[in-house]
């Protein structure tokens, strides 16, 4: 699990990053790749859906905060478009 995590936030982490410079994704985007991250991690697929007991907020936490350090998206891209609006240097 450790290495999905690591291909999605250095892979998926870095084509999202380019592209939140550009532009604002949609909410439905933003959810759609969260769903298949979400897939990919539990199950190494991102077609296979799993039930997991785990909350997906902990997840998104940093490695020093108890949590696992995925990419959260949407926050991801809020933060992106401030900064290149000049609002957070």
């Amino acid at each position: 699990m450790m290495g999905r995590i690591q291909l999605v936030n250095s892979v998926i982490g870095g084509i999202v990053q380019y592209s939140f410079r550009i532009y604002k994704w949609p909410l439905n985007l933003v959810k759609g790749m969260e769903t298949n991250i979400r897939n990919f991690i539990w199950t190494g697929s991102r077609e296979t859906r799993v039930s997991v007991t785990t909350n997906w907020s902990k997840i998104w936490k940093h490695n020093n905060e108890g949590g696992q350090g995925v990419i959260n998206l949407k926050t991801e891209n809020q933060v992106v478009m401030m900064r290149t609006c000049g609002l957070i240097l």
